[in-house]
């Protein structure tokens, strides 16, 4: 179920989208419900904006947030001014992010209390929100810092335990640990493994890649950061996020880009191969331009 961008022309202060999560949940709780009732197996992809730029506004949630809706709305705060990158956001800003991610988890409710509990859940972000953190980059911009990378992952499904796991997980992950909930074979290809029987702990190195000239990878409480041949290196605890770079260490940096090199050319087990067969690749052209009209190509 995907999201159609229209945008509205009613004041800032009174900017709803045309089409809201709401109206997305209502229509994946009507094939939800119509494939529980007759015991069919299903796979439901919901995808969720509320709390994604053009920022709404939600005054209940806003409410909920501040004790108040009174605030000047701001709809894209990158081209705003109200984000200037290493000095934070307005205050508003972060309010009605916040407000967001609120109204967003309230539609995420509706389709928990509709599904059955054997049903396999997956919830996770696509990105974060760089709000003026790192003093190098914009608001909504593509980074490898904490603030865009770190995101919740939540899983529900036989062979994981309840509560919090300590330890790296990626969205790589998730395709073969839905694959593996549904007793489908793991298309060799994948380089995600199944969070049913992985077993990382902090130390595992985790890489990071927009494309070839930037790139990082994070071991342990250290993060190695290249990009346009500029290198950074942070010191952070697991689940912290980037502050200020340490100062250059070439024991540090050699060993953690020994690790980005071994991550990025590593050599794959024998009789395996990374190709991806023609019917593995196919994507119907339906389900091309519906990723398209969500900004994916």
């Amino acid at each position: 179920f995907r999201f159609i961008r229209q945008s509205s022309t009613e004041g800032k202060n009174t900017y709803t989208p045309n089409h809201t999560d709401e109206d997305t949940v209502t229509e994946a709780l009507s094939f939800i419900k119509n494939q529980q009732s007759i015991d069919k197996d299903f796979f439901c992809w919901i995808h969720f904006m509320d709390a994604h730029t053009p920022y709404g506004y939600w005054p209940s949630h806003l409410q909920a947030v501040r004790g108040d809706a009174d605030i000047e709305h701001t709809i894209h705060p990158g081209n705003e001014a109200k984000v200037v990158p290493g000095d934070g956001p307005d205050p508003e800003v972060i309010d009605t992010y916040d407000a967001g991610i609120r109204r967003v988890d309230s539609q995420i409710g509706r389709v928990l209390d509709t599904l059955d509990d054997d049903v396999t859940i997956a919830i996770t972000g696509d990105h974060g929100e760089e709000c003026g953190h790192m003093k190098n980059v914009k608001i909504h911009q593509a980074s490898v810092y904490g603030t865009n990378t770190q995101v919740p992952i939540i899983m529900r499904t036989p062979g994981i335990e309840g509560g919090e796991k300590e330890g790296p997980a990626q969205h790589l992950d998730i395709p073969p640990t839905l694959l593996s909930a549904a007793g489908i074979p793991i298309p060799r290809h994948y380089e995600g493994e199944a969070l049913q029987t992985v077993n990382r702990n902090p130390d595992h190195p985790i890489f990071f890649s927009l494309n070839s000239d930037h790139m990082a990878v994070r071991k342990g409480g250290w993060k190695y950061i290249e990009f346009n041949g500029n290198q950074e290196l942070y010191k952070l605890p697991h689940m912290e996020i980037e502050s200020e770079p340490v100062p250059p260490s070439p024991e540090k940096q050699s060993e953690l880009t020994n690790v980005l090199c071994a991550l990025t050319d590593r050599e794959l087990p024998k009789g395996v191969t990374n190709e991806i067969t023609s019917e593995e690749a196919d994507l119907s052209s339906q389900v091309e331009e519906n990723l398209e009209k969500l900004g994916y190509r």
